[in-house]
């Protein structure tokens, strides 16, 4: 089998910034319980080593976060996830006197400024994501009334708006037509509203090489997490731009073995942001050594 490589490939530099400020609070208490507040980054391989580490994963999918901090004992080291999170954690951690690692990704925490600048200035937000996705959440936690979520899942209320000038900005790791998509139908209704880029470069590239994928081939390997949104907006673009190829979504090795894959001739392996260099290493041989 002929394999290409979609690059950029392994971690983006978000989810290596969230990993070094955990270890980084480790080395610096390294005598106390660090807890992970929310996902730290949205790939299972890489949590469960986290949890090996010893790091306590605070998840939000067993209780909500906020009851997880106020949970939390007095002088705790806490680190918030690359995701971002709901500003009312941060007076949270001030009253309990928590030591605060924040490893928030820059694009993320750029998006946030922005809302947070033109919300000061009287104007409403529009924001175009995911549903339910913890870095949809915590832009959304930023002024529940001011904010209003665009998602291609459910019907926009664009009465809701009273500003007829919001600011439109997006989830970071959206893809380009879902974001062209959104912004017309919202141009129709706003015509004087503001759009702002805010798109991780990382997922920008990632999308951009993978409609650059040779035309001929029959399997495309793509690797992240199901809770990964960026891999999930490669898996949509790969499945539209490649009708004939067969699309396989795993998150590591151990899943990818069980799929068979003989009898194809040309396969693209590509990653979501927050797979590990290691784990796309370990796949690309795997698929090498196919016969």
């Amino acid at each position: 089998m002929f394999i290409s490589i979609i690059s950029p490939f392994g971690f983006c530099e978000g989810v290596v910034k969230a990993l070094q400020t955990a270890q980084k609070a480790r080395s610096e208490h390294p005598s106390s319980p660090i807890y992970l507040l929310g996902v730290l980054v949205h790939n299972e391989s890489v949590i469960a080593q986290l949890r090996q580490e010893g790091f306590i994963i605070c998840d939000e999918k067993e209780r909500p976060l906020g009851e997880w901090i106020a949970s939390l004992k007095e002088a705790s080291v806490v680190v918030f996830s690359a995701h971002g999170h709901d500003p009312k954690f941060d007076a949270t951690a001030r009253q309990k006197h928590l030591v605060v690692y924040d490893a928030t990704c820059r694009f993320v925490f750029d998006n946030a400024s922005l809302i947070r600048k033109e919300l000061a200035q009287g104007r409403e937000v529009i924001y175009i994501g995911e549903p339910n996705h913890s870095e949809s959440a915590a832009a959304l936690a930023i002024n529940p009334d001011k904010i209003h979520l665009y998602s291609s899942e459910k019907s926009f209320d664009f009465e809701s708006l009273k500003s007829k000038a919001p600011l439109v900005i997006s989830q970071t790791t959206m893809s380009g037509q879902d974001i062209l998509s959104a912004e017309a139908k919202i141009k129709k209704k706003f015509p004087k509203a503001e759009f702002a880029d805010k798109r991780c470069f990382s997922t920008e590239r990632r999308q951009e090489a993978v409609l650059k994928a040779p035309q001929d081939i029959d399997l495309f390997v793509i690797m992240g997490s199901k809770a990964s949104n960026n891999t999930g907006k490669l898996v949509e673009i790969a499945t539209k731009a490649f009708p004939k190829a067969q699309i396989k979504r795993v998150l590591n090795l151990d899943e990818l073995k069980t799929i068979k894959l003989t009898g194809f001739k040309k396969a693209v392996l590509a990653s979501g942001a927050s797979t590990s260099p290691s784990d796309f290493e370990s796949v690309f041989h795997y698929l090498e050594s196919i016969k």
